[in-house]
């Protein structure tokens, strides 16, 4: 079965008179059904923007997460710019246009679209931009080319150590949460102990195996979610990094830098059969009261009749 491809733009974009620097990643699959992956950082590094053509989604991220730690994000403005990018996407009108660009290659066309959303963030002052646009297979936007191998491991192991509270021999893998907008909690509410549903990140050979044995991926490709643990936060200026046990050997980081966003908390199966219990108790008692409703607003019907005719 052939590998599914995917359109991966990076855009970057400086004001140096505001040192103001702007890196955004997008992943959207072949097939146009939305986005599927988007990363972004606003930052007064410099370095932000030092990307090139060749460098993968992965590479991409792992400088975002480096330049997170830093400090030097700029995370009201951050924020702002990954809000107005949701409302856009979640635009009819807009998606067609942005659909329609990735499928013609019109770089400059579709870097204009995204530089609307930049412009709300850094004001509409001049500002330099670069955006490249190409198709790779999920395997190549993992990929880490040879030459960035050993930097970016060295970097890697320098600007994220690995965390007291992960045992020696265990495996520690990357992973993002499974969001619930509407009844999810926010990461400032999460605390120790909690369960919370995430997705492992297929970012290396070895992780791609993990999933492989932990059978979280079927067979058109797709890597499931899974329930894990928290059992610790490590602070940083800007960000918080948050640990969790997915299994008794095998545990997960995520460096999140929003605290506002609202995660999928993991329900029991007893959690989920006294819910439902609730509801059909509710439903049972709203069909309860409906017959003797009914019954009620009939007798005053004809009574109002009987009282209207007699007064006239």
């Amino acid at each position: 079965m052939a590998e599914e491809s995917f359109y991966f733009i990076k855009m970057t974009a400086k004001e140096p008179s505001s040192r103001t620097y702007v890196l955004l990643c997008i992943v959207v699959p072949e097939n146009k059904s939305g986005v599927d992956r988007m990363d972004l950082v606003v930052s007064q590094n410099p370095e932000t923007v030092a990307i090139g053509p060749s460098d993968s989604y992965r590479e991409c991220r792992n400088k975002i997460q480096k330049i997170t730690l830093s400090g030097a994000v700029l995370q009201s403005a951050t924020q702002g710019l990954s809000s107005y990018l949701k409302e856009s996407f979640g635009m009819e009108s807009y998606m067609i246009e942005f659909f329609h660009y990735l499928e013609h290659f019109e770089e400059e066309k579709l870097k204009s679209l995204l530089m609307q959303s930049v412009h709300r963030v850094m004001g509409k002052g001049e500002q330099d931009s670069i955006l490249y646009l190409s198709k790779v297979t999920k395997s190549e936007l993992e990929a880490v080319s040879n030459s960035n191998k050993q930097e970016e491991q060295t970097k890697q192991e320098e600007v994220i150590p690995i965390p007291a509270s992960v045992p020696k021999d265990a495996k520690l893998v990357n992973f993002q949460f499974i969001l619930s907008p509407v009844t999810g909690t926010s990461v400032s509410e999460l605390r120790k102990e909690d369960l919370v549903m995430i997705k492992i990140l297929p970012d290396s050979d070895e992780t791609k195996t993990l999933i492989e044995t932990m059978k979280l991926k079927d067979e058109a490709g797709v890597i499931h979610p899974c329930p894990a643990t928290i059992i610790d936060f490590i602070r940083h200026e800007r960000a918080v990094e948050i640990i969790v046990k997915i299994d008794e050997n095998v545990y997960g980081r995520c460096i999140e830098d929003e605290m506002n966003i609202r995660v999928k908390m993991y329900e029991t199966p007893s959690q989920l059969q006294e819910e439902q219990v609730i509801y059909d108790s509710l439903e049972s008692n709203e069909k309860s009261w409906f017959v003797p409703a009914v019954i009620a607003i009939a007798i005053l019907t004809v009574l109002w009749i009987i009282v209207t005719f007699f007064v006239l």
